[in-house]
């Protein structure tokens, strides 16, 4: 590879003019036409993809807009939803993108394959109609020569009869063959310097302008595969983005909050239910029958209340340890959980969410019953 700055030696296919370089420039033209072939034919396969995918994507988005729309009935209420608006626009670009698939297939098709297909034919036919007028201005020029080898070879038999006989009737043969050989030497040097330096160059320079040809349509074709996956690769990534956009404004507290409105817009509230003390008997003759809210505490009751007491003591005292432990617990499932999910373990995380949601519920009931327990 040359070093930057440096000129090349410019050559062409003038510099291939001798007999033995034929075979070379036809095999490189060849193998050029070839890559021409193998370029149309990725090109086609990779449209085949792109159109094939088009089709995959297309059905995913007809299958999920109908499950998509089969869930919308089952929600209690219509509602704005955020999350619901990232999914759908998700899916809708989807859509979109299925068909910009189809049309780069389409435009592969149409603006690579095909061009290179019919130049690979048209360049090969002209190749071989070139290479046939090579070989006929060499089957003239080798006609010439065997001319001129005959000619030059009565010539010197008449050479020698005549120096034999040295008499009128040699000289004339022998001045006819001079003249001969004289003219087609003339003919053949012509034919040979008009081939050499005329006719064989030009036709080089034909057959260099179809590898120059060929190789500036293939390069363009590349050009071209590469700017279609270019643009379509831009505007992928343009909608996309619009895409991220949208999920990044997901709100779930203000879906829930539009969902609360739009199911209960009185927002009616759940209120504490608490019993009254209500006494067996509202009146009575005997007023001292009838009893108040509170404890009754005598020598007939206090061995009820004072086991009561330390039943409910001892009680309160498991639920106070257990839900310090349950605390540390939830402490060391919460590093647990950080842990998994800095090094991406995300099934551990789950898993560990799952442990930490029981443990809380755990102590949510722990708290119910001290709570009970405390109020006795």
């Amino acid at each position: 590879m040359a070093a930057a700055g440096v000129t090349l030696p410019k050559y062409c296919y003038r510099d291939l003019a001798p007999p033995q370089m034929q075979d070379a420039i036809k095999n490189n033209n060849t193998v050029n036409i070839k890559l021409v072939k193998v370029v149309s034919e990725f090109a086609s396969m990779v449209s085949l993809a792109h159109e094939q995918f088009a089709t995959q994507l297309q059905n995913i988005a007809d299958n999920f807009k109908k499950r998509n729309q089969d869930l919308k009935k089952e929600r209690p209420v219509e509602y704005l939803s955020t999350l619901w608006t990232a999914w759908e626009t998700l899916l809708q670009e989807t859509e979109i993108d299925a068909q910009e698939h189809k049309d780069t297939s389409t435009l592969l098709t149409k603006k690579v394959v095909n061009p290179l297909v019919e130049i690979a034919t048209y360049k090969k036919s002209q190749c071989k109609k070139l290479y046939s007028f090579r070989e006929n201005f060499e089957t003239i020029i080798q006609k010439s020569e065997n001319e001129f080898k005959s000619v030059y070879e009565n010539y010197l038999t008449q050479y020698e009869k005549h120096k034999n006989n040295n008499g009128i009737k040699s000289m004339t043969p022998y001045y006819n063959a001079h003249n001969q050989y004289i003219l087609q030497l003339r003919s053949s040097n012509m034919l040979n310097e008009e081939f050499t330096l005329g006719a064989l160059p030009y036709l080089l320079e034909e057959i260099e302008e179809i590898n120059i040809d060929t190789s500036n349509t293939l390069n363009g074709a590349i050009e071209t595969h590469s700017l279609i996956l270019v643009t379509k690769a831009q505007d992928q990534s343009r909608r996309f983005d619009g895409i991220l956009k949208v999920a990044k404004q997901v709100n779930p507290m203000a879906d829930i909050s539009s969902f609360v409105n739009a199911v209960n817009p009185d927002l009616e509230q759940l209120e504490v239910t608490q019993h009254e003390f209500i006494p067996a008997e509202q009146s009575s003759n005997n007023p001292d029958i009838i009893l108040r809210e509170e404890l009754i505490v005598d020598k007939y009751t206090e061995p009820a209340i004072k086991s009561k007491k330390q039943s409910l003591q001892k009680e309160a005292a498991e639920l106070t340890s257990f839900l310090k432990q349950a605390q540390d617990v939830m402490m060391s499932l919460t590093n647990i959980c950080q842990r998994n999910l800095a090094n991406h373990l995300y099934a551990k995380v789950y898993e560990t969410q799952e442990d930490l949601c029981r443990k809380r519920n755990e102590i949510r009931v722990a708290n119910l019953q001290l709570a009970a327990v405390r109020a006795q």
